[in-house]
Protein backbone atom coordinates (compact mmCIF):
# COMPACT_ATOMS: atom_id res chain seq x y z
CA UNK A 1 0.00 0.00 0.00
CA UNK A 2 3.14 2.37 0.02
CA UNK A 3 2.97 2.63 -3.75
CA UNK A 4 -0.75 3.93 -4.18
CA UNK A 5 -2.34 5.76 -1.03
CA UNK A 6 0.68 8.09 0.43
CA UNK A 7 1.66 6.01 3.42
CA UNK A 8 5.22 6.36 3.10
CA UNK A 9 4.54 10.38 3.65
CA UNK A 10 2.50 11.04 5.90
CA UNK A 11 -0.29 14.65 5.40
CA UNK A 12 -0.30 14.55 9.25
CA UNK A 13 2.08 15.60 12.03
CA UNK A 14 -0.48 13.99 14.76
CA UNK A 15 -0.55 10.37 15.09
CA UNK A 16 -4.66 9.88 16.19
CA UNK A 17 -4.90 12.29 12.04
CA UNK A 18 -2.54 9.78 10.61
CA UNK A 19 -4.51 6.67 12.04
CA UNK A 20 -7.88 8.00 10.74
CA UNK A 21 -6.01 8.90 7.26
CA UNK A 22 -4.64 4.93 7.39
CA UNK A 23 -8.00 3.76 8.22
CA UNK A 24 -9.64 5.67 5.27
CA UNK A 25 -7.03 4.67 2.87
CA UNK A 26 -7.05 1.22 3.62
CA UNK A 27 -11.07 0.91 2.95
CA UNK A 28 -10.43 2.42 -0.49
CA UNK A 29 -7.66 -0.02 -1.18
CA UNK A 30 -9.92 -2.99 -0.24
CA UNK A 31 -12.76 -1.29 -2.00
CA UNK A 32 -10.16 -1.18 -5.14
CA UNK A 33 -8.67 -4.87 -4.55
CA UNK A 34 -12.45 -5.30 -4.91
CA UNK A 35 -13.86 -4.06 -8.04
CA UNK A 36 -10.72 -5.30 -9.73
CA UNK A 37 -11.33 -8.25 -9.15
CA UNK A 38 -14.80 -8.18 -10.48
CA UNK A 39 -13.43 -6.37 -13.45
CA UNK A 40 -10.59 -8.60 -14.39
CA UNK A 41 -13.08 -11.59 -14.58
CA UNK A 42 -15.14 -9.62 -18.17
CA UNK A 43 -12.02 -7.73 -19.05
CA UNK A 44 -9.12 -9.39 -21.21
CA UNK A 45 -6.42 -6.58 -20.56
CA UNK A 46 -6.81 -6.03 -16.41
CA UNK A 47 -5.64 -8.91 -14.31
CA UNK A 48 -6.25 -8.77 -10.51
CA UNK A 49 -2.73 -7.48 -9.56
CA UNK A 50 -3.21 -4.36 -12.09
CA UNK A 51 -1.68 -1.41 -10.62
CA UNK A 52 -3.89 1.86 -10.27
CA UNK A 53 -2.17 4.43 -12.62
CA UNK A 54 -2.72 0.99 -15.38
CA UNK A 55 -6.20 0.41 -13.70
CA UNK A 56 -7.28 4.32 -14.44
CA UNK A 57 -5.68 4.26 -18.15
CA UNK A 58 -7.36 1.17 -19.36
CA UNK A 59 -10.49 1.19 -17.94
CA UNK A 60 -11.68 4.44 -16.49
CA UNK A 61 -10.67 7.01 -19.54
CA UNK A 62 -12.94 5.95 -22.30
CA UNK A 63 -14.13 8.31 -25.02
CA UNK A 64 -17.77 8.97 -25.64
CA UNK A 65 -20.37 11.39 -25.71
CA UNK A 66 -24.49 11.49 -24.82
CA UNK A 67 -26.11 11.23 -27.80
CA UNK A 68 -29.84 11.93 -27.97
CA UNK A 69 -31.59 8.25 -29.28
CA UNK A 70 -35.38 7.31 -29.35
CA UNK A 71 -36.04 10.35 -27.47
CA UNK A 72 -33.86 9.91 -24.85
CA UNK A 73 -30.20 10.76 -24.06
CA UNK A 74 -28.07 7.47 -24.78
CA UNK A 75 -24.22 7.30 -23.40
CA UNK A 76 -22.39 6.05 -26.77
CA UNK A 77 -18.56 4.65 -25.62
CA UNK A 78 -15.88 4.65 -28.53
CA UNK A 79 -14.49 1.27 -27.21
CA UNK A 80 -14.43 -2.63 -27.95
CA UNK A 81 -14.39 -3.30 -24.17
CA UNK A 82 -17.49 -4.94 -23.00
CA UNK A 83 -18.37 -2.44 -20.63
CA UNK A 84 -22.59 -2.92 -20.98
CA UNK A 85 -21.86 -6.60 -18.68
CA UNK A 86 -20.87 -4.96 -15.82
CA UNK A 87 -23.97 -3.83 -15.21
CA UNK A 88 -26.14 -6.77 -15.33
Amino acid sequence: MNNYFGWMHLPFSFLNENNAFMIITSIIKNFYNFYVDKVSCKFEKINPTIRLKRFVFLFITVAGKWVYQARQWVLKLYTGQPYQELLR
